[in-house]
């Protein structure tokens, strides 16, 4: 049980705001953050293959995008490219979608027989 490890979701539709976050805690880990943390632009310091980094990256990111939403990427040769497309997708659609939320909770409204932990919910 202590060596489970938490499973990677795949980015669908629906679940980027999930996977953005527990994709780049894995980039981190697998140290391949640096296309994205430096946005693409190889730093003057680095000593390692950026192109051979960048590419591991940009693999590692398209491992855990569902089949249904990869042709949005397949042009894209970068890592740091993948990664401001795929925000450029989703990252407005959650946006909106917290705004239609912050609304529908405004006009929740407690009705007289509506059980109480029914309305909690």
């Amino acid at each position: 049980m202590g060596g489970d490890k938490p499973k990677m979701v795949l980015l669908n539709a629906n679940n980027y705001a999930i996977w953005k976050t527990k994709m780049m805690d894995r980039l981190y880990v697998k140290q391949l953050a640096k296309p994205i943390e430096k946005k693409g632009v190889k730093p003057t310091e680095f000593t390692q293959d950026w192109n051979e980094l960048d590419r591991r990256c940009l693999v590692y990111i398209r491992d855990y995008i569902d089949f249904g939403i990869i042709h949005h990427l397949e042009n894209e040769e970068t890592a740091y490219g993948c990664w401001t497309k795929l925000e450029g997708l989703y990252e407005r659609k959650i946006a909106a979608h917290k705004v239609g939320l912050v609304r529908q909770l405004s006009k929740l409204r407690y009705l007289d027989d509506q059980p109480i932990t029914e309305h909690l919910n």
